[in-house]
């Protein structure tokens, strides 16, 4: 069972590891890539890292269909065609995040960590650094922002069921806390029966404690699941809303259009 904290955990193992000598893209990912060590302009490794990343893990399945390919571009149009790509803003924990830094094509690649509150997202890279975004050598943990990012590709990874949460969970567990009829359907009875919840309203409420978990869920960090609706929340919620082209104000109004997305009512 291949998970995406799996890829995450391999991945991080190699931060900090650099090409030797500087500019030479001489590195253990390209040598395990090309069966021997190379040198030069002609072996980028941005997306040999993730390659490798995917080997080692004993998943090489899961990353172009098992293709071997050092070519960012290659991986965008294999996600294309399998019609597992993902908008720019859509990306979560484990997808693979195809740059452009103005090549006009995908001309960097990284695994996506995490998506933060305000959108962007921290993606583990291989050739990189602060100074040059996709040749800078080294592998880092970046902050990555939609205006360079082409899109998502989503491996097809195993979840443990345990570490599920399935929105009709979150649904019933909303529908639970506001006390409505608890099916797992989300209708007109359980939108009349929301409440408006942010930092100020109704912080403290029985549905912000799911709200938590399914933002978590969904790859917007909430931190701990307290039923306690601060900052981080606050913070979420409008991620949240920005993605989903609402008001980016940070409540959830009472049968109001962020409750609706929430719910997947429209």
């Amino acid at each position: 069972m291949i998970t995406a904290d799996d890829i995450l955990n391999k991945a991080a193992s190699y931060i900090g590891t650099k090409e030797r000598p500087a500019n030479s893209n001489n590195v253990i990912f390209n040598t395990h890539y090309y069966g021997q060590a190379v040198r030069g302009a002609a072996y980028p490794w941005c997306c040999s890292f993730v390659w490798d990343i995917f080997r080692m893990c004993n998943a090489g399945r899961l990353f172009c269909g098992g293709a071997k390919t050092a070519y960012c571009p290659a991986v965008e149009s294999w996600a294309r065609n399998k019609k597992i790509w993902y908008a720019n803003t859509k990306g979560k924990k484990g997808d693979l995040c195809l740059m452009d830094f103005g090549k006009g094509r995908a001309s960097h690649i990284g695994i996506v960590e995490r998506k933060n509150p305000d959108g962007s997202y921290t993606v583990i890279e291989g050739n990189t650094s602060v100074s040059s975004d996709d040749n800078g050598g080294s592998v880092m943990r970046r902050t990555r922002y939609a205006r360079n990012i082409r899109g998502f590709a989503r491996p097809e990874y195993e979840e443990p069921a345990s570490a599920s949460y399935t929105h009709r969970t979150f649904v019933k567990e909303v529908q639970s806390a506001v006390g409505a009829k608890t099916d797992g359907i989300a209708g007109a009875e359980t939108l009349s029966k929301t409440v408006t919840i942010s930092r100020s309203k109704n912080s403290r409420h029985a549905a912000v404690k799911p709200i938590q978990k399914y933002f978590n869920s969904i790859g917007y960090d909430c931190g701990e699941a307290d039923c306690i609706a601060g900052a981080r929340f606050d913070a979420a919620v409008k991620a949240f809303q920005r993605a989903n082209g609402c008001i980016a104000d940070g409540e959830i109004t009472a049968g109001k259009t962020t409750w609706k997305k929430l719910l997947k009512m429209i």
